[in-house]
């Protein structure tokens, strides 16, 4: 998460950082900023697939697992909404969407994640179904989709939306049940290969900006390409051949998730990335980098130390017993007769279509 925090700081400054003069402060803010967001998607995204992998989802429990992941959504977008209107940083057009934050995409990964879940059960299914050799087939086109052709100029790739979840969830689960884990020796090779090729496609676009003038070096970045995910899968592949319980660290790592919603929210991005932490200024300064890590440090522990009180009220109230809602809701749905009447009529169908089907055959 701190990752992608960097990565917001860079991209979404209101300075263009293609405009820093090549140098290692233009070399860092891309490959290890910029380029990081990517990744830090690509473990934080693979972390709560692989979990998924091997349980039976239905799709109520699916539903009810976004049902728990949208009150979190919820609370913080109604809060920075009111906070923001308050102190004239949003309209009330912009409020009224903080009600609605999946409807209205206010967190790209909030909506593609949610949509995944509903695919998921159906998804999960379908590749149980398929086998190893067609699963593996598939995995491969995955990745070409995700990983290569995103070079292609002109070529229709892969970017922020579920249907990149879904193209991830294939290949993760085609490496958790038909490969052996990488040990860590594997795991580091992996990472640095994907360094170095980030290394040389940074140093190709500087080269050619200083030939003939084409100063985008976040070109290609800020998307799925082979090499972050390679980082991406070495990083999660080495931390998960160790060991290592902390009560301190996962107390804070149920905090990480707050951190993006926090910082990410439209008017967030505007007053920190905007009006505070102008990054024209920031790098001109001696030890810039080294005073960027520590200004987003700060900023990432503010978030988790908010987060906390957002725990200890969910603590006394709806997370006594998670899920209840859902619960009630659904089965006054299902128990009532209009949706009974639905369900037999569609059963109904079926089985007629079926039927005519076979006699026909």
């Amino acid at each position: 998460m701190f990752m992608i925090l960097e990565s917001h700081f860079v991209i979404h400054n209101d300075y263009d950082f293609s405009q820093i003069p090549i140098g290692f402060e233009r070399f860092f803010l891309v490959v290890f900023m910029a380029d990081a967001g990517k990744i830090g998607v690509v473990v934080f995204f693979t972390i709560s697939a692989w979990f998924l992998i091997d349980k039976e989802v239905a799709l109520y429990s699916s539903l009810k697992r976004l049902w728990i992941l949208e009150r979190e959504v919820l609370f913080y977008s109604i809060i920075l909404g009111v906070v923001y209107y308050c102190t004239d940083l949003i309209g009330t057009k912009v409020l009224a969407k903080s009600f609605l934050p999946l409807l209205t995409n206010t967190w790209w990964y909030v909506s593609a994640y949610a949509l995944f879940l509903v695919f998921l059960p159906f998804v999960l299914s379908g590749l149980r179904l398929l086998g190893k050799e067609k699963h593996l087939s598939l995995a491969v086109i995955s990745l070409i989709l995700l990983g290569v052709l995103r070079y292609i100029p002109g070529f229709p790739a892969a970017d922020d939306s579920y249907a990149t979840f879904i193209l991830l969830f294939i290949v993760i689960s085609a490496y958790k049940w038909y490969f052996k884990p990488l040990n860590i020796v594997k795991s580091v090779l992996c990472i640095i290969i994907g360094i170095c090729f980030m290394i040389l496609r940074f140093s190709v676009f500087d080269a050619a900006y200083m030939f003939s003038g084409f100063n985008k070096p976040d070109a290609f970045g800020q998307v799925y390409v082979f090499p972050v995910l390679m980082v991406g899968f070495g990083l999660f592949s080495l931390f998960n051949q160790m060991t290592f319980h902390s009560k301190v660290v996962n107390r804070i790592a149920k905090s990480a998730f707050a951190v993006y919603l926090i910082t990410d929210y439209p008017a967030s991005e505007q007053l920190l990335w905007g009006r505070l932490f102008d990054l024209e200024h920031l790098y001109q300064y001696s030890f810039a980098i080294i005073k960027m890590l520590i200004i987003l440090f700060c900023i990432y522990l503010i978030c988790t130390v908010v987060d906390f009180m957002r725990q200890f009220i969910f603590a006394f109230s709806i997370d006594r017993n998670p899920g209840h809602l859902f619960d009630i809701f659904t089965n006054s749905i299902v128990s009532c007769r209009p949706y009974m009447r639905l369900r037999r009529f569609i059963l109904s169908a079926m089985r007629d279509s079926m039927e005519r089907t076979n006699r026909s055959l």
